[in-house]
């Protein structure tokens, strides 16, 4: 009987402690609960306390393998890190893959791109990731020298000017990064009975708002279902970005619609700190803006496009253009090399983790694929231009280099056909300039 009653007290004990450990989101302004983070890697102690951070500012990153921009951003995390040793740390949390893979990951990764990833991460850890609920990585948690958490907040605010002023003690205007989506129906009027959030930021109808919305740069436009009426939108996103949408051309292999390349976009503005996203590397949140058009008549996508044009050019007092110029082009030509062709299989395009898959894709698709999938090619100065003149698909290439080097790639594709170089030549640019 006693020992029955032991065991009974041994179950309570156990019961208790699992009640006890039950964590709840920690939110904006409260202290970091004292956790003990024991699955590390890059760490020189096999477990942490969460609060052993105190005095310095806390950074969780939380990433996982499937996040291309997460790990993309290691060497600037790791350039921060060193920059500002004495006063961060930069904790990087996985909340999906085990160590194997990680390590694996970071052994490829540090090969591919020449250096040794040396940032700490946490890994599987259940209590720290209930604490900081998210449906989406990067997902970047700011802990101050006193252990409270100060920001939640998206990876664009990772930079230096945040750090210095939050070593500093200085408030800023982040931006909190929520993952819960608002109702969204694009096809009627935003911000009118609770569609989309208030309505007191509105700035005209056509509905232009300089506002936040968790629907990242979305264009849609077209008839409203079971109804004589039609609709376009772009939401959240710059004055730039709104042109490269709406003046793009054609679509990728999925269909999406492409756009105008960075690299074929001038701007001639007095001030063109007010139309793009970044300054200096810091977020610009007041040059993000929503535009929607509605109408009780049905017009084509195209007349969609025009009216959304000329709105956003009347309200800005600004003037958009095609214009051709010259510029040093990111030149596509044909090697001494045979192209690799298609032959058989499925279709498959992969541009991740510092490597290259492809198969039954043209050589445009690639190039429409490295522009919109990796920020070395988006941000390039160099137009990209197609002059190998070959129009057929190419079939099972495998390249594992670092892809974000127009060198490196152009060496990797020279024995399938295709080589990279600078030249100049006569393009078709988007010229956005002010309304004079």
């Amino acid at each position: 009987m006693r020992f029955k009653l032991l065991i009974l007290l041994a179950v309570g004990i156990l019961a208790g402690g699992n009640a006890f450990t039950q964590t709840t989101v920690v939110t904006i302004g409260t202290k970091i609960p004292g956790h003990t983070l024991t699955r590390l890697i890059n760490f020189p102690r096999p477990s942490v306390g969460l609060t052993d951070f105190k005095g310095k500012i806390l950074i969780l990153d939380f990433w996982n393998r499937g996040c291309t921009s997460c790990i993309d951003s290691w060497p600037k995390l790791m350039k921060l890190q060193e920059k500002f040793k004495d006063n961060i740390q930069i904790l990087l949390v996985n909340d999906l893959d085990d160590e194997a893979t990680i390590r694996a990951l970071i052994k490829r990764w540090s090969k591919t791109f020449e250096m040794q990833m040396t940032l700490p991460t946490a890994y599987q850890d259940k209590v720290v990731n209930s604490m900081f609920p998210h449906q989406s990585v990067p997902h970047l948690v700011w802990i101050d020298q006193v252990g409270t958490v100060k920001y939640i907040s998206m990876a664009q605010f990772l930079n230096h000017e945040t750090i210095e002023n939050m070593i500093l003690g200085k408030e800023m205007d982040i931006r909190q990064k929520n993952d819960v989506q608002v109702p969204v129906k694009w096809s009627r009027p935003l911000f009118i009975n609770g569609n989309g959030g208030p309505e007191e930021d509105v700035l005209s109808r056509t509905v232009i708002r300089n506002n936040i919305l968790n629907q990242m740069g979305v264009f849609m436009a077209g008839k409203v279902k079971d109804a004589n009426a039609s609709y376009a939108v772009i939401s959240n996103t710059t004055v730039v970005d709104m042109f490269r949408m709406l003046y793009g051309k054609g679509v990728d292999r999925i269909g999406n619609q492409l756009r105008v390349p960075y690299s074929q976009v001038i701007l001639k503005a007095a001030d063109t700190t007010k139309l793009v996203n970044k300054v200096n590397d810091a977020v610009r949140p007041e040059n993000f803006y929503t535009i929607q058009f509605t109408a009780e008549k049905v017009f084509s996508t195209e007349k969609l496009k025009d009216i959304l044009k000329s709105d956003l050019q009347r309200y800005f007092e600004l003037k958009v253009s095609r214009e051709k110029v010259k510029k040093t082009c990111l030149v596509v030509s044909r090697s001494e090399f045979p192209v690799t062709a298609y032959k058989e299989g499925t279709q498959v395009l992969n541009t991740n983790d510092g490597m290259l898959k492809l198969n039954a894709v043209t050589l445009q698709e690639l190039l429409n694929a490295l522009i919109g999938r990796i920020g070395y090619y988006s941000g390039l100065s160099y137009p990209i231009v197609n002059e190998s003149g070959f129009t057929d698909k190419l079939g099972n290439i495998e390249i594992d280099t670092n892809i974000q080097d127009w060198k490196k790639l152009s060496y990797a594709l020279n024995k399938h056909g295709f080589i990279f170089s600078l030249q100049e030549r006569e393009i078709e640019a988007l010229v956005i300039s002010d309304d004079q």
